[in-house]
């Protein structure tokens, strides 16, 4: 289960070196892709009103990258959230 906003700059996710540790030849874009390869059963609970996702693009990509796996962090997203992980 992940918390967070997913909101930052574009430069940080998808950018080799775009991150705190700039010598990191891999993007956040490609760590995050590996996290969700190794583990299939993964959430990522967003604090963020559900309809300001969709103006964010960090957000949305993301989203792409997780599917369907992005909730609102409410009691009713965590209980999709938990039974998602479930299934």
């Amino acid at each position: 289960v992940i918390v967070g906003d997913a909101a930052m700059s574009p430069y940080e996710l998808v950018s080799a070196g775009g991150a705190i540790d700039h010598d990191n030849p891999t993007s956040g874009e490609e760590w995050l892709a590996r996290m969700f390869e190794t583990w299939k059963r993964v959430a990522w609970l967003n604090p963020m009103p559900e309809p300001d996702w969709a103006y964010i693009s960090t957000v949305r990509h993301i989203q792409n990258l997780l599917g369907d796996r992005m909730y609102p962090l409410s009691p009713e997203g965590l209980a999709r959230a938990v039974s998602k992980l479930k299934a």
